[in-house]
């Protein structure tokens, strides 16, 4: 569950990085975040917290 959470805060924080950039892509929701790659996200964050 750690790395679902971590995933979905990375892509937070991927979007606030945008807006402050001045490149705005709006919020992601839902099924939208497995076209930003939470999925290879929750996987990679999986590993590094030895959740899989």
């Amino acid at each position: 569950m750690l790395a679902m959470v971590a995933a979905g805060w990375h892509l937070c924080l991927d979007v606030a990085d945008r807006l402050l950039d001045g490149d705005p892509i709006g919020p992601i929701r839902g099924a939208e975040a497995l076209d930003f790659g939470w999925p290879e996200l929750r996987d990679t964050y999986a590993a590094r917290l030895g959740e899989g």
